[in-house]
């Protein structure tokens, strides 16, 4: 069984599918049976990035190739 301290390190491996079968199924035996961590749990995926669609785009900068351009930065410097 996993503790509070594993599972608040691993959040983000299990919001993204990442962790083996026998850890995800230990993750989600703990986030059950504890309040805390299930909160923690809710609150992280809440905050899930959600990319834009391409009318969100256009509201938030409409020039042309803006976007192309911020991807261009993005991909450079990740």
């Amino acid at each position: 069984m996993m503790d509070c301290t594993v599972v608040s390190s691993r959040i983000a491996a299990f919001l993204d599918g990442e962790l083996a079968p026998a850890d995800c199924e230990r993750f989600a035996i703990h986030i059950e049976a504890c309040d805390v961590c299930t909160q923690l749990v809710i609150r992280m995926e809440a905050q899930r990035f959600i990319p834009l669609d391409l009318e969100e785009k256009a509201s938030i900068c409409g020039r042309d190739g803006f976007w192309s351009d911020m991807d261009s930065v993005l991909v450079t410097h990740m």
